[in-house]
């Protein structure tokens, strides 16, 4: 393209250089003869203008003749421009000197050297017309070369209108796909959003472009409103049991102020007639009880949980005696973390309900808190009856049938779940008839949904 271009360029400077030789041709020719018929003029009348007439054309006729060494796009005619250059020469002595013996009256003189200037005027014009004829000959494959570029150019210029309409409309097609389409596909997922359809998983993340920040955006949206709506479920489903757990509570009651009047009562006769283990056992089962119906609802340490456990097991302990051997190995530090209250004791109270084989079997109870691996460790062993696989996944699944009212282990796992938004709170290793060790994971650093 760009070597047509410069040829094309070449031909019509030298077409141009050409033309303007042409026209110095012509313009000499027509020069000498205003110059010849001024002499005539100058001579018949001896008007000064006719003299001034032919001093200007004289001028006029010098500088061309100073020009012609300087012209070099008639290659074909460098000697008749010499022979023209001479002519001239001559033609402009000849004028001065008919002027010079017209002004002396010399009529034989100036008529000789009029004559002279005449014959070299036709020279002059024929030697003009010869250059003119020979070039344009010579330079006519020049011209067939510009008309052929001329056309070659036309029939590039349509090509290149044809090229930048299918460029259009390819551009148009990438803008269509590039920009419109996603933004119909985001604009359709938007309407599924607005309806209920939070996934995002079709949209794609490949670009780099605007188009893909604002996917990316909407696919973090979309993520986003999921997690939100777990957790209002969560904390919907968290509030529900609380409510059932209020509602056990409550079914228990029976006037708690008279209860816990009765109790002291109980408990200070106790004292009185120095039946200390009864105080103690009266105690307890008051503080149990008030933990109970206070704490339904609170977000509680475990050192709190530990020494309701004790109090508990105590009881167990008055009522059961030597058929229990019950050890403790806790690390203090460990007892700060926050967790959801009447956590343990379902789980402890499960080893006395399903745990104890027989009368005759000593069943042994250790629990064990500690701290490994970014989490507070709460072991709690028995030597009990044990359970079945087949148990211990219907007890991990919260959503089975199994789960009901109350403050069984379900509803532990249920809370601790929501509590620490995360499934990994509990596991049960079990076999039948060798006991069961059920292990709570708590995370120490945790933003738990429950105010």
């Amino acid at each position: 393209m760009f070597i047509i271009y410069y040829n094309f360029t070449q031909h019509l400077d030298n077409y141009e250089m050409i033309l303007r030789s042409f026209v110095r041709m012509n313009d000499i020719a027509n020069t000498v003869e205003a110059t010849q018929s001024s002499l005539n003029q100058y001579l018949s009348r001896g008007y000064e203008k006719d003299r001034d007439d032919l001093t200007a054309g004289l001028r006029l006729l010098n500088d061309y003749a100073a020009t012609m060494e300087q012209e070099t796009f008639l290659h074909n005619s460098q000697f008749q421009l010499l022979q023209l250059t001479h002519l001239l020469d001559r033609f402009q002595q000849e004028v001065e000197v008919s002027v010079t013996y017209y002004d002396r009256q010399e009529i034989d003189a100036y008529t000789a050297h009029y004559d002279e200037s005449f014959k070299l005027a036709g020279f002059i014009m024929d030697n003009t017309r010869n250059i003119t004829s020979s070039e344009l000959t010579s330079y006519r494959e020049q011209f067939v070369k510009i008309t052929e570029s001329k056309h070659l150019f036309q029939i590039m210029g349509r090509t290149m209108f044809f090229v930048s309409i299918v460029i259009s409309i390819l551009y148009s097609l990438f803008i269509f796909h590039g920009v419109s389409l996603p933004l119909r596909k985001l604009a359709a997922r938007s309407r599924k959003i607005s309806s209920g359809d939070f996934n995002v998983s079709d949209i794609s993340l490949e670009r780099k472009d605007e188009i893909g920040e604002l996917m990316a955006a909407y696919v973090v949206m979309g993520h986003n409103i999921e997690r939100l709506l777990r957790e209002v479920k969560s904390q919907e489903e968290y509030k529900r049991l609380l409510q059932e757990m209020e509602l056990k509570a409550l079914q228990s009651q029976m006037n708690p102020h008279f209860l816990f009047n009765t109790l002291n009562i109980i408990s200070r006769l106790a004292f009185m007639e120095k039946a200390y283990k009864t105080e103690d056992l009266m105690m307890n089962l008051s503080k149990l009880l008030r933990y109970h119906l206070k704490k339904v609802e609170s977000r509680v340490t475990l050192r709190e949980e530990l020494d309701i456990i004790h109090k508990y097991l105590y009881i167990q302990k008055v009522r059961f005696q030597d058929q229990i051997d019950i050890q403790f190995e806790v690390d203090e530090a460990c007892l700060d973390i926050e967790m959801p209250s009447l956590t343990l004791q379902p789980i402890v109270e499960n080893i006395f309900v399903h745990g104890i084989q027989s009368a005759e079997t000593i069943t042994r109870i250790r629990i064990h808190i500690y701290r490994d691996e970014g989490c507070e460790k709460i072991e709690i062993h028995d030597n009990g009856a044990g359970m079945s696989r087949e148990t211990i996944e219907r007890l991990l699944n919260v959503n089975s049938e199994s789960y009901g009212l109350g403050l069984g282990i379900q509803n532990v796992i249920r809370r601790l779940r929501i509590f620490y938004q995360t499934s990994d709170v509990i596991s049960i290793h079990s076999e039948m008839g060798s006991g069961t060790c059920i292990r709570l994971n708590l995370p120490r650093h945790r933003h738990y949904q429950i105010v």
